[in-house]
């Protein structure tokens, strides 16, 4: 399971979009210019639907700042 989540995370870290030319999953450093807290967030700037699709349910905001913080700390394999 440990190997499993390393992989995932190096295919979010620098990789680019293929829904929006441009974008980056995940800028370490930097949750605002991540593409996907955009989707997790429901940006008015992507492309397609808010992640996950459809009705929800969406991330909680004490989640989403889990996730940011993640980020703006690195996006370390912690």
């Amino acid at each position: 399971l440990r190997r499993r989540v390393e992989n995932q995370r190096l295919v979010l870290i620098g990789r680019a979009s293929t829904g929006r030319a441009g974008a980056t999953l995940v800028v370490p450093g930097d949750p605002d210019n991540s593409y996907i807290v955009k989707k997790l967030e429901g940006s008015s700037d992507i492309a397609g639907q808010r992640m996950p699709r459809g009705n929800g349910p969406f991330l909680t905001e004490g989640q989403m700042l889990v996730i940011r913080r993640w980020i703006r700390e690195g996006a370390a394999n912690n």
